[in-house]
């Protein structure tokens, strides 16, 4: 008669006893993780962890690619505030045009119908202005 073989797992330094199931999936775990740890040591990837210091942890250290580059974000303020420079120097008139299209949403049709004029006239309004923004602008 084959005996039973028995099988054990320490948890916090005190064996207990498992069944053969549960003892081969964590085994199978355990290998799965030491392959892992393996191929990342051979591909150079280094774990957050691995950054950890004293009152911070190595995510904290973590570049977030989502996250506007600081030039990027310095060159948008400077064409922000370049921008409404130029346009506080536009007529009332143009200022009108460019907000209705731009910011209310309407189309150079319906601003057309608001002023009751031909919307090729808006159209060519629109083009002249930007025209002459992005001159004012240096771009």
């Amino acid at each position: 008669m084959a005996e039973k073989k028995e099988y054990w797992l320490y948890v916090q330094d005190t064996p207990v006893a498992v069944s053969r199931e549960v003892y081969q999936a964590y085994y199978s775990g355990k290998r799965q993780e030491k392959t892992q740890t393996e191929k990342d040591a051979r591909h150079g990837v280094v774990s957050y962890h691995a950054l950890d210091r004293v009152g911070a942890s190595g995510e904290e250290w973590a570049i977030d690619n989502n996250a506007p580059a600081v030039e990027d974000a310095a060159m948008h303020r400077i064409l922000y505030e370049e921008l409404h420079k130029c346009l506080d120097l536009l007529p009332d008139a143009d200022l009108e045009l460019l907000n209705a299209i731009y910011f209310e949403g309407l189309t150079e049709r319906q601003f057309a119908a608001r002023m009751g004029i031909h919307y090729m006239t808006v159209h060519n309004c629109k083009v002249r202005i930007l025209h002459r923004l992005k001159k004012m602008m240096r771009l």
